[in-house]
């Protein structure tokens, strides 16, 4: 889930594709754009076990929307809020605000056709773009 600076949520859409688990089928990637500021939460199905539907969704996008702390204190909040005491399943939530990164903070890295890699430091390079 995204939580824009203006307190609108976003769920991303993962590109259809294999399971990360599962050998030998190649993976999707996605570029998703968020606004400076924004606020992501990963989170497993466990977190929201209290609620039915879309409405645990719905409880942890109002208790983000416009939260100005950082990325720890919103998974406490998270986590505080959802969790039941006695948790059924394994629940998990991580949290990250973003916020742009000038190019000699960037590593741009590039597979080789023999499965090694190639890394770049300190230089910003659009992906598909290898030399």
């Amino acid at each position: 889930m995204s939580v824009c600076p203006d307190g609108t949520t976003a769920p991303p859409e993962p590109p259809l594709g294999a399971a990360r688990a599962r050998a030998g089928e190649p993976l999707e990637k996605a570029g998703i754009t968020h606004p400076e500021g924004s606020l992501l939460a990963l989170y497993t199905p466990g977190l929201l076990q209290r609620y039915p539907g879309d409405r645990g969704r719905e409880r942890l996008a109002g208790l983000l929307a416009g939260f100005a702390g950082c990325a720890r204190q919103a998974c406490a909040r998270g986590t505080g809020a959802l969790l039941p005491r006695t948790p059924q399943e394994d629940a998990a939530v991580q949290t990250a605000r973003t916020h742009t990164l000038g190019p000699d903070r960037v590593v741009w890295c590039a597979a080789t056709a023999a499965g090694g890699r190639r890394d770049r430091p300190g230089r910003a390079e659009p992906p598909g773009r290898p030399e």
